[in-house]
């Protein structure tokens, strides 16, 4: 009988440990992916072809154009601010993910729920479901 628990008990260590690390594989995916999303809106905004293209002497001041393209991609701005928000909360979870806090990140992974919240908050859930399913006293600083 104490065999069977403790067969039990093993497999059940080895599955959380999988799904541990099926997490780690989809948080490392979604820092890749957003990685490649802020190269790419870089890439729009920065049109290095073109600028080679650019004659020396083309007659308009060099910052009258900066302040065209601006006007003309800001759009592409706020797009890199927003996936390096999510990328700065996607890598705050990758740091603060355990084998404790696991399920809530699955959680929090689904529907990108992550996005709710700002660094501060996110890093409070984290280290607070730490907390309370290791049973070691925490207390995160307001600072």
């Amino acid at each position: 009988m104490e065999a069977q628990a403790k067969a039990k008990a093993k497999q059940a260590i080895e599955s959380n440990e999988d799904l541990l690390n099926e997490v780690f594989t989809v948080v490392d995916s979604k820092i890749q992916y957003l990685k490649f999303l802020i190269s790419d809106a870089i890439k729009d905004y920065i049109d290095v072809d073109a600028l080679k293209k650019m004659p020396p002497e083309s007659g308009v001041p060099f910052f009258q154009d900066i302040e065209q393209i601006e006007q003309k991609n800001w759009g592409i701005f706020e797009q890199i601010e927003q996936h390096n928000k999510s990328l700065s909360l996607m890598l705050l979870v990758r740091r603060l993910l355990n084998k404790w806090n696991f399920r809530i990140v699955m959680i929090l992974l689904s529907d990108n729920q992550y996005l709710k919240y700002n660094e501060k908050n996110l890093a409070l859930i984290l280290q607070n479901y730490y907390s309370m399913s290791s049973g070691i006293p925490h207390h995160v600083s307001d600072n």
